[in-house]
């Protein structure tokens, strides 16, 4: 159950980051959110046991 929770917490975090790299206008701005989206995508991808996409 507290696996299911954290998977639908990393799936948000990754489809809100996502919006955000695209929709922002500021290049910095926008560079950060794709960053952040990158490791949380990578940390959702060792979460579901695929470390080797995951490094």
């Amino acid at each position: 159950m507290i696996y299911t929770i954290i998977y639908v917490i990393f799936a948000i975090i990754v489809i809100v980051f996502s919006i955000l790299a695209v929709r922002d206008r500021n290049l910095i701005h926008s560079a950060i959110y794709l960053m952040i989206f990158l490791f949380v995508l990578a940390a959702l991808f060792i979460f579901l046991g695929a470390s080797l996409v995951g490094q």
